[in-house]
């Protein structure tokens, strides 16, 4: 794996992620954060989004060899203007990240795993996930 593939799709999943906040501006807020039935296991759109934006901090603190400590609830996020103000500092983080990667620290391991354990293992896994080839 190589950093311009990486850094592509960091860019585009901020940018996907970017389209559904600005889908949710044209909802209301009791859309936002109605509960549907049946659950979709998060309850709300609000739910949901902020499920994904916590596994995405989650995965960059992993990366990071970080302590994730927090976890974000729905109830932390009022609205769709302070998800999409949360989710703008964790795309800056993102960006800064994959920015001081090298290529060399692209294919170790972190902590004691080996190479295929490291940010290339992890970005193989969300390859299914966005449908791309990585």
């Amino acid at each position: 794996m190589n950093k311009s593939a990486i850094v592509t799709l960091i860019h585009f999943n901020f940018w996907a992620n970017n389209r559904i906040l600005a889908a949710c501006e044209r909802i209301s807020a009791n859309e936002f954060t109605r509960e549907h039935t049946p659950d979709s296991g998060w309850g709300s759109v609000r739910g949901m989004l902020v499920h994904t934006l916590d596994t995405e901090y989650g995965w960059r603190m992993v990366l990071q060899a970080q302590d994730g400590d927090v976890i974000l609830q729905a109830d932390d996020v009022d609205d769709v203007a302070a998800l999409k103000n949360r989710w703008q500092l964790e795309q800056a983080a993102w960006f800064a990240y994959v920015d001081g990667l090298s290529e060399d620290h692209i294919n170790q391991g972190y902590g004691d795993d080996p190479p295929e354990r490291g940010l290339t293992r992890c970005l193989r896994m969300a390859r299914g996930r966005l449908g791309v080839a990585v």
